[in-house]
């Protein structure tokens, strides 16, 4: 018979080999149900709402009453009465990874209103969204207030940010509806998407490119200034300053309005997706532009004739676009049929009118023009 002391430090060592194992398996289920979420498209997560999701938290500020919420084919909140009410759904992500978040939005014009979709990382609550909303991250706003648009013209549209998650393996994903009266033009969202991100964490410095597409008939980087078809500045103020390493950038220290264009070939009768990325700071009384014309067309006439161009993305004060980017380059992107047309002209625009509010830089940077959308 073995000693009383032997046995009992064999049961000691099995018991231990068994609790490691336990952790061991653990630790391996938690890093394969993270491993096997990336899907094939590259994303982590879709939201169809097809149903309202099952949400991590639910918060109605105390002044107002709750809005309605449904969901069938989109999201959608109304309004009965004033008041803010916001709903979250916390997601787990890997650490230090870079995710590119976006959702699909629109909204018609109202007055004294917020409609709004923003993250912030960590496992956060609805209550945090509506009273730390500074501490969250807008993927996209609109309200009545000027410094975000007034909706969109009820177009469905796509919204993207990028963020590194760094140590955290929670996201926060956040909704909000809001008025002062009864008359909220309505709240709807869609497609909401969580995927990893190829390009590197947004700073004031440009990030890589894509990789290339070979569909692809314009592929910017701006590491040197493009050779404009033609160049603009409006005879009532002084013309913007155009550089180029790494990315576009426009300065203008006088009031002035400048244009610059360049002409791509195409194919008739094709589909096309144009993307392009832009950073800002806030300012006042300017704006910044990307927008393109199909066929061949002068910046004079971008200048002119805006109307008959098509807006890409346009930051400025005052309007229905936004004010800036809050410090992140964001990508916008619009899809276009070439119709019996072998050229696209895209123009960029640069101007203030106030030399008491300094015209706040334009900045872009990945211009790509894709006969299939471009692999984000």
């Amino acid at each position: 018979m073995l000693p009383e002391h032997f046995m009992r430090s064999r049961k000691l060592v099995i018991s231990l080999l068994g609790i490691l194992l336990t952790l061991f398996s653990l630790s391996a289920v938690a890093n394969y149900s993270v491993s096997t979420a990336l899907a094939a498209n590259g994303c982590f997560y879709t939201e169809e709402f097809s149903s309202l999701p099952a949400w991590s938290s639910e918060h109605d500020a105390q002044w107002g009453v709750p809005a309605d919420w449904s969901a069938g084919t989109v999201m959608q909140a109304t309004r009965p009465e004033a008041g803010s009410s916001t709903k979250v759904k916390v997601y787990t992500v890997p650490g230090n990874t870079l995710l590119r978040l976006t959702v699909y939005m629109k909204g018609a014009a109202g007055s004294d209103y917020w409609t709004e979709a923003a993250y912030r990382l960590g496992n956060r609550d609805a209550e945090d969204f509506d009273t730390n909303a500074q501490n969250w991250t807008l993927i996209n706003k609109f309200d009545s207030f000027g410094d975000y648009p007034d909706g969109n013209g009820d177009v469905w549209t796509p919204y993207s940010v990028t963020v590194n998650t760094g140590q955290n393996d929670n996201i926060t994903i956040g909704y909000k509806a809001g008025s002062v009266t009864s008359e909220y033009p309505g709240g709807y969202w869609d497609n909401l998407s969580i995927c990893m991100a190829s390009e590197p964490t947004p700073t004031p410095a440009p990030t890589p490119p894509p990789p290339f597409v070979p569909t692809c008939v314009a592929d910017e980087t701006f590491n040197t200034l493009p050779v404009w078809e033609s160049t603009w500045s409006a005879p009532w103020g002084g013309g913007a300053d155009w550089t180029a390493s790494g990315y576009l950038k426009a300065t203008n220290p006088s009031p002035g309005s400048s244009s610059v264009v360049k002409v791509y070939p195409i194919a008739p009768d094709t589909n096309y997706t144009l993307e392009i990325a832009m950073y800002g700071s806030r300012g006042r009384s300017y704006w910044t532009e990307t927008a393109y014309k199909l066929g061949t067309h002068t910046a004079r006439d971008f200048d002119e004739t805006p109307g008959t161009w098509t807006i890409v993305n346009k930051l400025g004060q005052p309007g229905l676009y936004p004010n800036g980017t809050e410090g992140i380059w964001r990508w916008t992107d619009k899809n276009f049929y070439s119709f019996a047309n072998s050229t696209i002209t895209v123009g960029f625009k640069a101007g203030h009118v106030n030399s008491s509010f300094p015209y706040p830089g334009g900045y872009w940077d990945d211009l790509l023009i894709c006969a299939n959308s471009p692999a984000f």
